[in-house]
């Protein structure tokens, strides 16, 4: 049913993009500059994200980076505008992100490691962590800013007075993946993001 619904999403507006148009896309460029992320073991998490390790899983990869630019733009904006009390809230949750978005990187269940499973399950099972991580984060960064009348005010601008959906958009897509893709599908067509996912503020 799901899957049915993304892709009536994706044929109900002609003026916006849709989740396949940015999916699809030949790069999909991540909040940071991929060319200095060093591949010494350290920084998985960046890797995955800029599509530079555990590429069979690419179309996943490309979701983050797009699920990054959201975030890290949300972020932004909201630190810009926010009262002083709460901005050290906000940068609490991004070092939340950053710290969770690492660890997925390191851990590997034992049965990821067994001898027959496949070698590409690993990088399935980190991308699909950091997945949920960016869903969790943006969840609690959009309820922090709910509580603070000023931040509020601005959520609901930047959401085009649907913040509450998009809050319950994202929250779905903590149980369901395909739920995020309709996410995005929906800030895509409702043309709140550019064509690299950063909300158009």
């Amino acid at each position: 049913m799901k899957i049915i619904l993304l892709t009536i999403l994706s044929f109900l507006s002609l003026w916006g993009l849709s989740f396949d148009e940015l999916i699809y896309k030949n790069e999909v460029r991540a909040s940071f500059d991929c060319s200095k992320v060093k591949n010494n073991g350290k920084n998985d998490d960046e890797l995955i994200i800029c599509n530079k390790i555990g590429a069979i899983n690419e179309f996943e990869n490309k979701k983050l980076a797009l699920m990054d630019n959201i975030f890290i733009s949300l972020y932004q904006e909201l630190l810009k505008n926010a009262n002083e009390n709460i901005k050290e809230d906000f940068k609490l949750v991004v070092k939340k992100m950053f710290r969770e978005r690492k660890n997925c990187a390191k851990v590997i269940s034992n049965d990821l490691l067994q001898a027959d499973q496949d070698p590409q399950s690993p990088f399935v099972y980190k991308t699909d962590c950091i997945e949920k991580t960016y869903a969790k984060v943006f969840l609690e960064l959009m309820q922090k800013a709910k509580k603070d009348t000023q931040s509020k005010e601005r959520l609901k601008q930047i959401f085009n007075n649907q913040a509450d959906r998009y809050e319950n958009l994202i929250q779905m897509s903590i149980q369901d993946p395909i739920d995020l893709e309709i996410f995005i599908d929906n800030l895509a067509q409702e043309g709140l993001i550019d064509d690299n996912a950063r909300l158009k503020l």
